[in-house]
């Protein structure tokens, strides 16, 4: 998408060639290219002129707001991780982001959302661990039906 918005007769390899490698989180990359591209200015850019090879029509139609909700509260180097006591504060999160217009949340600690999944499947588990004609399921296994089961159940209670 971003090739249509470089400059026509450069040799656009060498912007390719300085981003190929390049490990960033998209809040840092995608504006960084588009700065470059001369396409999004700047806060501080009160100049109407137009800066070589860019397009600064497109530049006008980009909304320069943040779209990742983060708890900077704590006032550290980075934002601090949403630990997850249960659904509760999952949807705690979620109403602050919306209310602040973003469209995602980070940094949840992995240790809390993997131990939320893993007891909701233990539960599903133990709850389906007899079979219909009388004996024990082995508890280690559980069907595909099962499973797309618990998942839509933690979609629901995460949705609600």
């Amino acid at each position: 998408g971003i090739e249509r918005y470089l400059p026509r007769g450069n040799n656009n390899n060498d912007f390719w060639r300085c981003f190929g490698r390049v490990k960033a989180s998209d809040e840092m990359y995608f504006p960084t290219c588009l700065s470059l591209l001369h396409i999004l200015g700047t806060n501080n850019d009160n100049s109407s002129e137009q800066k070589e090879g860019g397009d600064r029509s497109i530049g006008s139609q980009i909304l320069q707001r943040r779209v990742t909700y983060s708890d900077w509260s704590m006032g550290a180097k980075n934002p601090a991780s949403f630990c997850s006591k249960g659904i509760r504060d999952l949807k705690d999160v979620a109403t602050i982001a919306r209310k602040q217009g973003c469209l995602f949340a980070r940094k949840f600690s992995p240790e809390q959302e993997m131990e939320g999944a893993a007891a909701a499947v233990s539960q599903s588990v133990s709850s389906r661990s007899t079979k219909t004609d009388g004996n024990m399921a082995d508890p280690e296994v559980m069907s595909v039906k099962d499973w797309l089961g618990v998942i839509q159940g933690l979609q629901n209670s995460f949705c609600t």
